[in-house]
C-alpha cells in the first residue's frame, strides 16, 4: 500500500504554488460578486470563486470545500433563474467536483452528485457540446471509489468522447483511471498494458504527465517481480522530474529506488536514496515526509548491521513524531524497540514493543503480527519460554493472513529454537523442515535477485561503457563535423569577402568613373563660365570706363554751361556761386577722368588725385605762384564713394584758403597731408598760415554753402570734422576706410 500513500502525496504536492496570486484574484472575484447584478456575469464570478476555493493548493480544509459548495449552488439558481443551460451545465460539475471531494464525500452527498451530472449530461447532449459531455460522464465515474469496477463503463464512454474529439491528454488521464482500477483489483497485467499505452500518449507533449504513469509501471514491474523494468522506469521518472524541477514526484522517485535496491539487497545504494528523500523533503518543509523518511533511514541502517546510528535516529525520530505526528508514533516505537533488540539492549526493546501492543488497534494488522514476532523472539532471548510461545503463535496465526514470506521464515526459525529449548524435538524438525523450505525458496529468491542485481550492473556497465564510446564517437564526429563546417564556413567567407572586395572595386571604379564624368562637365562648365565672365568683365570695364568718360564729359558741359552762364552775370556774389559750383563739378569731373584712364576702374590714388584738385584750383585762381601748396601725403587707394567726398572736402578748404586766408594779394603757404591715425583710422588735414577767421565766427554753427557741403559729406563718410582757428584755418577729416562691397553706392552728387 505504500506506493499509493506516495502517489496521493505526489498528488498534494504538485498543485501549483499560487498563493499570493490566488489571494488577489478571489479578492477581485468578491468585490465583482458584489457589485454585479444577477445576470450571467454574477454567475461567471460565483463559478470563478467555487474553482478558486476548489483547487486553492495553501488551504485544503473543509471550509473550503464548503465555500466551494456555496458559491457553486448560488451559480446554478441563479443560472436557473436566467434560463442559461450553457452555465446551468458549468454550475452542476462545479458542484459535482465538491460533492464527490476526497475530503468529506458521504453517501447522501454522492447521491446528490449523481443527480446533478445526469442533469448536465442532458443538457449537453441536447447542446451537443461534446467536451463538457465527456467531463460530466468522466465525473461520474469518478463518483464511485477507484476500485470499484461499477466505474469502467462510464471511463470507457468518456474515453472514446475525448478520443473523437482528440483531447489526447484527457483521453491519457480517463485511461490512468481505468488502469488504477484494474491495478487495485490485483489485474495487474491489464493495468500494465493500460498504462504503456498512456506513456506512448504522454511522451510525446514533453511535460509532467508522464511522471506519475512511470511511477505507477515501476510499482506494478515491481510487483511482478521484474526489477529491471522497475528500475528503468524508476530512474526515468527520476530525470523527468529532475528535468520538469518537480520535488514531491522528484522525491517520489528516489523512495521508489530506494525501494528497490533494498528489495535487491543493495543497501547501500538504497540508502543513498532515502537520504535524497529527506533532502528534499526538508526543503520542501515536509514534515510528514521527513519523518517517515527518517524511519525508513533507521530500517536501512539496520539492515547494513550500522545498528547504534540506527538506534539514534529512531530515537530522535520518534521524540519528534510524539509531538508534531502522534499517528506514527506505533510504528517508530517498532523501530526503535527492534533497534534495541539490534544492540542486545532487551530490556528497553521490551519497553517499546509493550507500549505498541498496547496501542495496536487492528486484530490481524501486519504491525500486529510484526509486535507479536518481535516479543516472541524477545522472550526467547531472555529464556521466558512460556511467554515466547504465547507470542509467536500469535504471530504465525496472524501471518496466516498476510502471508509475507520473510516473517513467516523468522516466525519458523525462531518456533525450531523454542521447540528444540523445551525437548519437543519432533515439533523442532516439522518447524525446522518447514523454515528450511521456505529458506531456500527465499534464499533462490535472494540469488535470483542477486543475479538480476549483477545483471543490471553489468548491463549498466555496459551501458556506461556504451554511451562513453558513442560520447567519443560523437565527439570526434562532432569534431569532424565542425572542423569541416569551420572549413566550409571559412571557404564561403573567402568567396563572399573576395565577391564584396570585387564588388566595391568594381562598383568604387564606377563611382569614380561617374565622378571623373562628372568633374569634367563640371570643369568644362567652370571653363565656359570663366571664359564668360572674362568678357563680361571685360566688357563691364569697357563700359565702366565709357560710362566714366561719358560723365566726365557731362560734366564737363556743365562747366562749360556754368562758364557760359556766368559771363552774363554782372553780381559778384552769383558769379562767385557759379565759379564754386565749377570747382566743385571740376572735383568730380577729375575722379572720372581719372577712372576711364586707368586700368583700375574702381580705386582712385588719392595722393595723386589730391594734388590734381589742389592744382587745378590754384590754376583757376590764377595765383601767380603767391600761394603755394605743400603735400605730405601717403600713398593710398579709395574707393569712388569715399573719395569725391573726401575730394570736395577738399576743394571746399583749398578754395575757401585761396579765398580768404590771404587777403590783399598776399603770400602764404596752404598744407595738405594725409596720413594714418593711431585707432586704425586715417586723418586728412588742410591747413594754412594765413589771417584765419574773423572773430566771432564759427565754421560749425556758419549756414554758407561750403560749411553745409562739408558738414553734410563729412556724414556722409561717418567721419568727424574738426575746424579750428588760430594762426591760419586747419580743417581736419579723421575717418575710417570702408569695405568696398558694404559701402552705400548711392549717388554723392
Amino acid at each position: 500500500m505504500k506506493q499509493y500513500i506516495l502517489m496521493a502525496t505526489a498528488f498534494f504536492y504538485s498543485l501549483p504554488a499560487f498563493g499570493q496570486t490566488f489571494i488577489h484574484q478571489v479578492d477581485s472575484l468578491q468585490n465583482l460578486l458584489k457589485i454585479s447584478r444577477p445576470d450571467s456575469s454574477r454567475v461567471n464570478a460565483c463559478l470563478a470563486l467555487a474553482k478558486w476555493y476548489q483547487k486553492n493548493p495553501t488551504n485544503r480544509s473543509q471550509a473550503y470545500l464548503d465555500s466551494t459548495l456555496l458559491y457553486a449552488r448560488q451559480a446554478e439558481v441563479l443560472s436557473r433563474s436566467l434560463g442559461s443551460r450553457s452555465l446551468l451545465g458549468q454550475a452542476l460539475l462545479s458542484k459535482s467536483k465538491a460533492l464527490i471531494d476526497p475530503r468529506a464525500r458521504t453517501d447522501k452527498q454522492i447521491d446528490e452528485a449523481r443527480r446533478a451530472l445526469k442533469e448536465a449530461l442532458t443538457i449537453y447532449s441536447a447542446t451537443r457540446d461534446k467536451l463538457q459531455w465527456a467531463d460530466a460522464t468522466y465525473l461520474f465515474a469518478d463518483s464511485f471509489s477507484s476500485q470499484d469496477t461499477s466505474r469502467l463503463p462510464y471511463l470507457q464512454l468518456a474515453l472514446g468522447m475525448y478520443k473523437k474529439i482528440g483531447a489526447r491528454q484527457l483521453a491519457a488521464e480517463t485511461l490512468s483511471e481505468i488502469a488504477l482500477t484494474y491495478q487495485l483489483r490485483g489485474r495487474i497485467a491489464e493495468s500494465l498494458r493500460i498504462y504503456l499505452r498512456v506513456l506512448a500518449i504522454q511522451v510525446p507533449f514533453r511535460d509532467k504527465s508522464p511522471v506519475l504513469t512511470l511511477y505507477h509501471l515501476a510499482a506494478l514491474y515491481k510487483l511482478l517481480g521484474n526489477y529491471p523494468k522497475a528500475l528503468q522506469y524508476a530512474y526515468w521518472m527520476n530525470r523527468v522530474s529532475l528535468r520538469m524541477r518537480d520535488t514531491p514526484y522528484l522525491s517520489s522517485s528516489y523512495d521508489i529506488l530506494s525501494t528497490l535496491y533494498e528489495e535487491l539487497g543493495n543497501h547501500r545504494a538504497a540508502l543513498q536514496f532515502r537520504y535524497e528523500t529527506l533532502r528534499i523533503s526538508e526543503q520542501e518543509n515536509n514534515l510528514q515526509a521527513i519523518l517517515t523518511t527518517r524511519i525508513d533511514i533507521s530500517r536501512t541502517l539496520l539492515a547494513l548491521n550500522r545498528s547504534q546510528e540506527a538506534l539514534s535516529q529512531a530515537k530522535a525520530t520518534l521524540k519528534l513524531i510524539e509531538v508534531s505526528l502522534p499517528k506514527f508514533r506505533l510504528i517508530a516505537s517498532l523501530i526503535v524497540g527492534e533497534c534495541y533488540m539490534a544492540v542486545r539492549d532487551y530490556k528497553s526493546a521490551e519497553v517499546y514493543y509493550k507500549w505498541t501492543e498496547s496501542n495496536v488497534q487492528p486484530i490481524n494488522s501486519p504491525i500486529l503480527t510484526n509486535i507479536n514476532q518481535n516479543l516472541g523472539i524477545l522472550n526467547l532471548k531472555t529464556n521466558r519460554l512460556d511467554k515466547a510461545a504465547l507470542y509467536l503463535a500469535k504471530a504465525y496465526e496472524n501471518e496466516q493472513h498476510f502471508k509475507h514470506p520473510i516473517h513467516k521464515r523468522q516466525i519458523l526459525l525462531a518456533l525450531y529454537q523454542l521447540d528444540s529449548t523445551r525437548g519437543n524435538t519432533a515439533l523442532a524438525l516439522n518447524h525446522f523442515r518447514q523454515y528450511t523450505v521456505l529458506n531456500d525458496s527465499l534464499v533462490n529468491e535472494a540469488k535470483n535477485k542477486q543475479i538480476t542485481l549483477l545483471q543490471i550492473q553489468f548491463d549498466t556497465e555496459k551501458k556506461v561503457k556504451d554511451i562513453k564510446s558513442l560520447q567519443q564517437q560523437n565527439q570526434l564526429q562532432k569534431a569532424s563535423i565542425n572542423q569541416e563546417r569551420l572549413v566550409r564556413n571559412l571557404t564561403l567567407i573567402g568567396i563572399l569577402l573576395l565577391t564584396f572586395l570585387l564588388w566595391l572595386s568594381y562598383n568604387r571604379y564606377r563611382i569614380k568613373q561617374r565622378t571623373n564624368q562628372l568633374l569634367e562637365s563640371k570643369q568644362m562648365e567652370i571653363n565656359q563660365k570663366n571664359e564668360s565672365l572674362s568678357h563680361l568683365i571685360v566688357e563691364k570695364d569697357w563700359l565702366l570706363k565709357e560710362l566714366h568718360h561719358r560723365v566726365k564729359n557731362n560734366l564737363q558741359l556743365i562747366i562749360s554751361l556754368l562758364q557760359s552762364q556766368g559771363k552774363y552775370l554782372l553780381d559778384k556774389s552769383a558769379i562767385s556761386a557759379i565759379e564754386q559750383s565749377e570747382h566743385r563739378v571740376r572735383a568730380m569731373a577729375l575722379i572720372h577722368q581719372k577712372l576711364y584712364r586707368d586700368e583700375n576702374i574702381s580705386q582712385i590714388d588719392m595722393r595723386a588725385y589730391i594734388q590734381e584738385v589742389a592744382e587745378q584750383l590754384s590754376d583757376s585762381f590764377d595765383l601767380e605762384h603767391r600761394i603755394a601748396i605743400h603735400y605730405n601725403l601717403i600713398p593710398m587707394e579709395l574707393d569712388v564713394s569715399q573719395a569725391i567726398p573726401l575730394g570736395l572736402i577738399i576743394n571746399e578748404a583749398i578754395t575757401n584758403a585761396f579765398k580768404y586766408a590771404f587777403p590783399h594779394e598776399q603770400s602764404g603757404n596752404i598744407y595738405a597731408s594725409l596720413a594714418k591715425a593711431e585707432t586704425g583710422r586715417y586723418l586728412l588735414q588742410v591747413k594754412d598760415d594765413g589771417v584765419g577767421l574773423p572773430s566771432g565766427v564759427d565754421l560749425k554753427q556758419s549756414n554758407s554753402m561750403g560749411a553745409n557741403i562739408m558738414r553734410g559729406l563729412s556724414q556722409q563718410l561717418g567721419s568727424s570734422l574738426e575746424v579750428t582757428s588760430g594762426q591760419g584755418l586747419e580743417v581736419s577729416v579723421l575717418f575710417e576706410v570702408f569695405n568696398p562691397r558694404i559701402i552705400p553706392t548711392h549717388a554723392v552728387y
